[in-house]
């Protein structure tokens, strides 16, 4: 599927629509989107704030140390807004 919208909206809904699987863009888009991220989850405030950075450094902890991936239990309502078929992004388009 080629998106030519710039819209993340429209992107988000083109991943279920369809059924994307993985996603090739430039590294500024994926800033771009982890700002997002992050901006709501400080929106949360408080303790729902600290809890989302205590899992996200148990997440990579046990990624790194152990090659256990738990992302998807984690953080489930952030990786359901790409479709339970979605399995990667990817980078291209720069050196």
């Amino acid at each position: 599927t080629y998106l030519d919208a710039k819209d993340p909206a429209k992107i988000l809904g083109a991943f279920a629509q369809e059924k994307v699987t993985a996603f090739l863009c430039v590294p500024q888009f994926y800033y771009l989107m982890v700002r997002r991220i992050f901006e709501q989850v400080d929106a949360l405030g408080g303790s729902k704030k600290m809890i989302f950075h205590r899992l996200l450094r148990l997440s990579r902890f046990l990624r790194t140390k152990f090659g256990i991936r738990v992302g998807k239990k984690l953080f489930g309502k952030i990786h359901e807004r790409f479709g339970p078929q979605f399995r990667m992004f990817a980078v291209g388009a720069a050196s």
